[in-house]
């Protein structure tokens, strides 16, 4: 469907009668700095609403060879570059861990008394690699906060737009669900260990 997040930028402004975005490194345009300046942000938003297949990644955790920062635990481990928020966390040998009871995440690090951690996680994917369920939504979302900055007296555009962005996401849970039947996604709550929060 698009290769690029210029391209997903730029259906979301033809939603608001604004130009194609060009460039969103070095945007020239209001609308491409206003794009530039959320895309990232709606993105990971967009990410948090659902444990989204196409997203997650399982990866065992380096154990770092130093004293944790904080020295209730015994051991810590680094969380990947791409890391977003963690869905869960277990043993090497299949062992589901509770967050904040088996394992607490500060900053970039892991904190755990286990000394071997395999974290079950969402990544900020490429462009390339979004569904198109997922675009839909994204661009919805993206077209919505936009519109606060792009489009004067909003108000009944806003409600359309909110009305469309609920859909689409609905939407793209249903489809995320049927993807994963073994554990469908659900609509998440906000309320996450964010990158390192």
């Amino acid at each position: 469907m698009t290769g690029t997040f210029e391209e997903i930028c730029t259906l979301a402004s033809r939603k608001l009668g604004k130009d194609k975005v060009e460039e969103l490194e070095n945007p020239t345009s209001k609308h491409e700095k206003v794009f530039s300046e959320i895309y990232e942000q709606v993105l990971e938003n967009a990410l948090l609403q659902a444990d989204w297949s196409f997203a997650i990644k399982d990866v065992s955790l380096s154990r770092l060879t130093t004293e944790p920062i904080d020295s209730r635990f015994d051991y810590h481990f680094d969380l990947p570059s791409d890391y977003l928020y963690a869905v869960s966390g277990h043993t090497t040998s299949g062992y589901l861990l509770n967050l904040h009871a088996d394992y607490l995440i500060q900053g970039r690090k892991l904190l755990s008394d286990r000394d071997a951690i395999v974290l079950k996680y969402i990544h900020r994917p490429a462009a390339t690699d979004l569904p198109p369920a997922f675009i839909s939504f994204y661009v919805d979302f993206l077209a919505y906060r936009a519109s606060e900055a792009l489009v004067p007296n909003r108000n009944a555009l806003s409600q359309s737009l909110r009305l469309d962005k609920e859909d689409s996401l609905a939407t793209a849970i249903r489809l995320n669900a049927q993807e994963n039947l073994s554990k469908p996604a659900q609509k998440r709550n906000v309320f996450r260990t964010v990158r390192g929060s």
